[in-house]
C-alpha cells in the first residue's frame, strides 16, 4: 500500500473546509485542523486498502 502524502491530505482539508461551516466554539482552529487531516489521511488510507483488496477480486 502507498503512504498517503501530506499534498493529499491537505487538498482534502481543504475540501472539507471548502464543503462545511466550520463552528470553532469549543476548539482552537489550528487544533481543529490538525484533527481533520488525521481523520482524512485514515479515510485516504482505508480506500487505498479497499482499492487493492478489490483488485485482488478482479484477477
Amino acid at each position: 500500500m502507498e503512504a498517503v502524502s501530506k499534498g493529499d491530505i491537505d487538498e482534502r482539508v481543504q475540501e472539507y473546509y471548502d464543503k462545511y461551516e466550520i463552528l470553532l466554539e469549543f476548539r482552537g482552529e489550528k487544533e481543529f485542523r490538525v484533527h481533520v487531516a488525521v481523520q482524512e489521511g485514515i479515510e485516504i488510507g482505508f480506500l487505498q486498502a479497499a482499492r487493492i483488496i478489490l483488485r485482488s477480486f478482479m484477477i
